[in-house]
């Protein structure tokens, strides 16, 4: 997803459960993406626009919480436990996960697709 921020500037991130190489802290990219869009959506300006950007927002945290349950892992980043929103939706990710665990249907991640071809 690429938007623009506040400052005019390109915001770009891909849609992959993990960290990026140049992510610090796991989550911050999220944590980051959604305190500058609290800071810049306008609903009287554009409605439509700013929620797609933070379905999009939440799609990655579920996406995070999935491939944390898939690689083993059972802590989620600590930024998104300071969020209740980014929390619900690892949360949300965690437990599709461990379902689709539990009926044999554990999907790989689609980073992890791409990379293969």
């Amino acid at each position: 997803m690429t938007s623009i921020g506040s400052g005019g500037e390109p915001r770009s991130r891909a849609l992959c459960g993990g960290a990026p190489e140049d992510e610090a802290v796991p989550g911050q990219a999220e944590w980051v993406a959604l305190e500058q869009w609290r800071a810049s959506w306008r609903p009287e300006v554009d409605l439509l626009g700013g929620s797609e950007e933070l379905g999009a927002l939440f799609r990655r945290a579920m996406r995070q919480g999935y491939a944390a349950y898939v690689a083993g892992a059972r802590v989620m980043p600590a930024l998104f436990s300071l969020d209740s929103s980014l929390a619900a939706m690892w949360q949300q990710g965690f437990a599709d996960a461990r379902v689709d665990a539990a009926i044999g249907a554990v999907c790989r991640p689609a980073c992890d697709v791409a990379r293969r071809t």
